[in-house]
């Protein structure tokens, strides 16, 4: 009896850490294989909110951070320059935009961008929770300290 009620518990809990790595899969038309998440919030404000994930290209091994930023006020504008990200270490993250665009989801506007990680950034976020990001919109610095979703990163990274 106690083996049986072993089994299940390792069942129950491997399907619950299972069920957290919900990534997407896109074969896109130049060959490249894409393993991606949804963005989540981590920051929420009055004027926008940031959401963030994590893609991999299995074809060449690259990792990107997808920042998406939803306007609730203003005009939408791309992302520019670069995303910084502060993680309970004391090492800081700058990653260069790689791709940018706007885009209409849901009736809302969404800018979202890019960002190439080196393995230096990789290591960091591998360890370490966020506590802030910030992002160039437009010509204006916006972000703030991470409200949720802390370890968004670090738990989509144990899954690629």
């Amino acid at each position: 009896m106690k083996n049986h009620i072993l089994i299940l518990f390792i069942l129950i809990m491997s399907g619950s850490v299972f069920s957290q790595c919900n990534y997407k899969i896109t074969n896109r038309p130049d060959g490249n294989v894409m393993h991606y998440f949804n963005p989540q919030p981590v920051v929420k404000q009055e004027k926008a909110e940031i959401g963030i994930g994590i893609y991999k290209n299995i074809t060449s091994g690259d990792y990107f951070l997808n920042v998406s930023v939803l306007f609730k006020k203003g005009t939408p504008q791309e992302l520019t320059g670069f995303a910084t990200i502060q993680t309970s270490s004391s090492d800081g993250i700058s990653l260069p935009i790689e791709v940018s665009q706007l885009v209409e989801m849901n009736g809302r506007d969404l800018a979202i961008g890019l960002y190439k990680l080196t393995d230096r950034d990789l290591n960091i976020l591998r360890k370490y929770t966020l506590k802030s990001i910030f992002v160039n919109v437009g010509s204006n610095l916006t972000g703030a300290d991470t409200t949720m979703n802390k370890d968004i990163i670090l738990n989509q990274l144990k899954c690629l």
